[in-house]
């Protein structure tokens, strides 16, 4: 074997069941007898030992393992026959052939095991009917058990890998649900930034035009400064339409001027050069 697993797949797990499993077969074939049974010697032991070697090969062809298992059962009930139960041998097999998911096979294989039996030992032995029950009923509950107890392991791990399915897909779904969220209130943020950055640029622009009214003949480098503050803020911002902004509000939705801008307007007409209230 090549570390846990050989070149057939076998593991050191498979190595001690098959162990197991042919302890109990071995103890069938000391304590077996009936009518025209061969002879307790060497050879029935070593064919004993032959019929559990597909049971090391459970992990990768469990398929194959009932099958092979039951092959040779029948061919050891031929040619050196001893009265053995097929429980000790099939139980494992069952077992791993309902957890694979081959549940009519581990169904049909052992009915047809019991069914020859019944009708072999009672042609040969002669045996009421209660007997044979009394001599078959354990049998058949063992290999019940074992093919139950394969369906119910298959089922859980079935459920249990829906659920973890479930699972990764609704992680999904909630990181994807996020990440969605995030993007909006990423695009929101950067559309309130842009609004807010644009109103101020116009409103920047709206109060340096009203200042350059009110100051008409005032200071020629202040005048210069507020000229390229309302340059630069029309160039920055592109504003859109606003309804209000600083000093009483700019252009409405119409086009025209607003609060500061007509009164700016109308303190140009009422005023002359040369007025007190200019300089001051």
């Amino acid at each position: 074997m090549k570390g846990a697993h050989g070149p057939l797949g076998i593991r050191l797990i498979d190595v001690g069941l098959a162990v197991a499993v042919l302890i109990a077969v071995e103890i069938g074939v000391a304590t077996g007898s009936g009518p025209g049974a061969a002879p307790l010697n060497a050879l029935a032991y070593v064919l004993g030992g032959i019929l559990v070697l597909p049971v090391l090969l459970r992990h990768r062809w469990p398929q194959f393992e009932l099958i092979a298992c039951s092959v040779l059962l029948l061919l050891y009930y031929t040619l050196d026959r001893r009265d053995i139960s097929p429980a000790p041998l099939l139980s494992l097999p069952l077992y791993d052939a309902a957890v694979a998911g081959y549940l009519a096979l581990a169904i049909i294989i052992p009915a047809v095991f019991m069914l020859i039996g019944l009708f072999v030992v009672g042609a040969s032995t002669h045996q009421g009917l209660v007997s044979l029950a009394a001599t078959f009923l354990p049998q058949i509950a063992v290999l019940f058990l074992a093919v139950t107890l394969g369906e119910v392991v298959r089922s859980r791990r079935a459920l249990a890998a829906e659920t973890a399915q479930r699972l990764r897909v609704a992680d999904e779904e909630r990181e994807a649900e996020a990440a969605r969220r995030v993007a909006e209130e990423r695009l929101r943020i950067a559309r309130d930034l842009h609004d807010t950055v644009a109103h101020s640029m116009a409103t920047i622009t709206v109060q340096a035009g009203s200042a350059l009214h009110l100051l008409d003949g005032g200071d020629t480098n202040l005048r210069r400064a507020l000229t390229a503050i309302r340059a630069t803020s029309k160039d920055a911002g592109h504003p859109r339409p606003v309804a209000h902004a600083g000093l009483g509000g700019s252009a409405d939705p119409g086009g025209r001027p607003g609060p500061a801008a007509r009164a700016a307007r109308c303190g140009d007409r009422r005023r002359r050069p040369g007025d007190g209230r200019d300089r001051g």
